[in-house]
C-alpha cells in the first residue's frame, strides 16, 4: 500500500485528451495549477521533453515533491508521532522524500479512534519503515526522472495563474473539488512534521466559475479540470465514468476534430497525428485492431449524434509512427440495389484530425484489397465491392469524392444532416503506399506545406459520419 500517493486523482486518458486537445506543446510555457502527483508533468513530459513547464501546489507531499524535481531539496523535520523517522539517520533528499510517502500511508493508521487492526498496521509499519523507504526508492526515482519540471512554485495556486496570464504563458488547472480537501488529506502528515508551508488561501469549488472566467477572459490558453459545469460556458471535454463523477473541461483549445467523449472502450497509447512530420516517404503501415479500441477512437473523435454499431472487422491507419485513422467494416445485410447485394460494408471510416484532408486518404485506404483481405480469409469470403452511408449537409461528402461514386443521394429523415447519401467502390488492388502517394500528389503535399508554414492551403470542410 506505500507509496500510494503516486496513485494520483486525475485519469491518465484525460491527460492524454488535454494534450491531444489543447496542443501545450505550442503554448509558450505551460502552468499547471494543483500539481498533486505531477500526474499531468509526467505526461507532458514523456510526449514533448524540451517544454517548459512550471508546476504548483501546497502540500508538504506535492512541495517536497516539486522542490526535490528542481533541485532545491526542502528542509523539514519530522516530529511527534512521526519522530522515529529522523532515528533512522536518512540524509538524501530523495529517502527522506520517500519517507514522506511512506509516513503519508502510515498516517491512515493514526486517525480517528484506535482498533487493534490499526495499532497492529501501525506497528509493523514503525518496525519496517526503513525498508518500506528503499522499497519507495526506484518508484520515487523514476517519477523524478519522468517530471523534468522547470520550477516549482508553492503557494495560491489563483497566484500562479495570474503569473501565467501575465507572461502570456497556457494555464491547466485542477482546483479542489472539496472545500477544506487538502488540509483533511494531509492533517496527521501536517501535524507531525515542521517546515514552512507555503501562504494560500481555502478555495470554495463553488467559486470554480470565477476561475474559468477569469482566464477566459484572459489571452492565455488554458484548460481547467472541474466537477461541476460552469454557468453560460459550454466544456471542451466531458468525461463520464460509471460510478463516478463527471469531469468537465473548459479551455480554449486549437480547431480539432475532438468531440465531447463519452467513456467507453478500451482507451491505448498512440502517437498522435503531425502533420509536419509527413513527406513524400512516409510509410503507411495498417494495423488490425480491436473492437474496443476503436470504439474508444469514435467516442473521442466522431459527433454525438452519431450511433455507433458493431463491426466485424477495424483496422487502424497508421502514418509512420502516428495514428492518422480507423476504417470498421461489416457484412452487408442490405442492398441498394440489386448489383450491389451482399458486398462488405464500410461502417465508419474517419481520421484523427480534421487538418490536411486526411480523411480522404483514410477513405481511399479503406477501399484497398489488402485491408481487407485478412477478413476475407478469416471467412473464406471474397468481396469485390464496397457500400458506406455518409451523413452530410452537402449534396456530396468531400472525403468520398476521387475514390468513391454517389449510388443515391436523399434527405434525411431524422434531421441530423440534411442529406443521406449512399456510395459505392470497386475493391482496389493498389497498395496502402500507393494510396498514400494518390493523396500526397492531389492533397497531402500542398497542405504539409501549408501546416508547415502556419497557413492553411484550403480549409476542409467539417468530417461527415460514415
Amino acid at each position: 500500500m506505500f507509496a500510494r500517493g503516486f496513485l494520483g486523482v486525475v485519469p491518465a486518458t484525460l491527460v492524454g485528451a488535454i494534450i491531444r486537445l489543447c496542443r501545450p506543446d505550442e503554448w509558450k510555457e505551460v502552468f499547471v495549477a494543483c500539481s498533486g502527483t505531477f500526474r499531468t508533468e509526467r505526461g507532458l513530459a514523456g510526449r514533448f521533453p524540451d517544454l517548459v513547464v512550471r508546476s504548483n501546489d501546497v502540500s508538504l507531499f506535492s512541495t517536497a515533491l516539486g522542490r526535490l524535481a528542481t533541485t532545491e531539496p526542502l528542509d523539514f523535520t519530522f516530529k511527534g508521532d512521526l519522530a522515529f523517522i529522523e532515528n533512522l539517520g536518512l540524509q538524501d533528499p530523495r529517502d527522506r522524500m520517500a519517507a514522506i510517502l511512506v509516513a503519508l500511508d502510515y498516517s491512515a493508521f493514526l486517525r480517528g479512534k484506535a482498533n487493534r487492526f490499526k495499532v497492529a498496521h501501525a506497528a509493523h509499519y514503525r518496525e519496517h519503515f526503513w525498508d518500506l523507504v528503499q522499497a519507495t526508492r526506484p518508484k520515487l526515482d523514476k517519477v523524478l526522472h519522468q517530471m523534468r519540471i522547470t520550477s516549482y512554485f508553492g503557494g495560491d495556486f489563483r497566484d500562479h495563474i495570474a503569473e501565467a496570464i501575465e507572461r502570456g504563458a497556457g494555464v491547466i488547472a485542477y482546483p479542489p473539488t472539496f472545500r477544506g480537501g487538502y488540509e483533511k488529506l494531509f492533517e496527521v502528515l501536517h501535524a507531525n512534521v515542521d517546515w514552512q508551508p507555503p501562504p494560500y488561501r481555502m478555495f470554495d469549488p463553488k467559486d470554480i466559475g470565477e476561475v474559468v472566467r477569469g482566464l477566459e477572459n484572459s489571452a492565455s490558453p488554458y484548460f481547467v479540470y472541474c466537477d461541476q459545469p460552469v454557468d453560460g460556458l459550454d466544456p471542451v471535454i466531458r468525461l463520464d465514468q460509471a460510478g463516478k463523477r463527471v469531469i468537465y473541461g473548459y479551455g480554449r483549445a486549437k480547431e480539432t476534430s475532438f468531440r465531447v467523449r463519452r467513456y467507453g472502450g478500451k482507451p491505448f497509447a498512440y502517437r498522435p497525428i503531425d502533420l509536419t512530420r509527413l513527406g513524400p516517404a512516409t510509410e503507411v503501415r495498417i494495423v488490425k485492431a480491436t473492437g474496443a479500441q476503436v470504439d474508444f477512437l469514435r467516442s473521442t473523435y466522431l459527433q454525438k449524434s452519431i450511433q455507433f454499431a458493431s463491426g466485424d472487422y477495424q483496422a487502424l491507419v497508421f502514418l509512420d509512427d502516428m495514428l492518422a485513422g480507423a476504417i470498421i467494416y461489416q457484412r452487408s445485410t442490405f442492398a441498394f440495389t440489386p448489383e450491389t447485394a451482399d458486398q462488405l460494408y464500410l461502417l465508419s471510416d474517419f481520421a484523427t484530425t480534421r487538418a490536411g484532408r486526411l480523411a480522404k486518404l483514410i477513405a481511399r485506404i479503406a477501399t484497398l484489397r489488402s485491408v481487407i483481405r485478412p477478413f476475407e480469409r478469416a471467412t473464406l469470403e471474397h468481396f469485390d465491392r464496397l457500400l458506406t452511408t455518409a451523413f452530410s449537409d452537402h449534396p456530396e461528402a468531400m472525403k468520398y469524392r476521387g475514390s468513391w461514386k454517389v449510388i443515391n443521394r436523399r434527405e434525411n429523415p431524422d434531421g441530423t444532416s440534411r442529406y443521406l447519401i449512399n456510395y459505392g467502390s470497386p475493391v482496389r488492388d493498389e497498395s496502402p503506399q500507393q494510396a498514400y502517394e494518390w493523396w500526397w500528389n492531389r492533397d497531402g503535399e500542398a497542405q504539409v506545406a501549408a501546416a508547415r508554414d502556419g497557413t492553411k492551403a484550403h480549409r476542409s470542410p467539417a468530417p461527415e459520419a460514415a
